[in-house]
């Protein structure tokens, strides 16, 4: 087999295809590395507001009324932490 020769690799021609597939997984490596750095703000974020309709949700069951403002400042909701799954 040819592709098994010394050399055979590097005597490969790089088209222009390969150099804008090699640019765009640097594009989107960044881009994975931006989404993973921001993740945890996006999930803090989902966490307090499920907390919120949740706490909205078992208050409206026991007949309690509140607005959602007054969760939004209870220590509850800012001392949550939600436990790996």
């Amino acid at each position: 087999m040819q592709s098994f020769e010394p050399g055979f690799i590097e005597r490969q021609p790089i088209t222009r295809n390969i150099l804008r597939t090699i640019r765009l997984i640097g594009e989107y490596k960044g881009k994975q590395e931006l989404f993973n750095q921001q993740a945890p703000q996006v999930l803090e974020t989902l966490q307090q507001a499920a907390l919120i309709q949740s706490t909205e949700s078992s208050n409206r069951i026991e007949g309690g009324s509140r607005s959602p403002r007054t969760y939004q400042g209870t220590s509850r909701a800012k001392n949550y932490t939600a436990k790996p799954l």
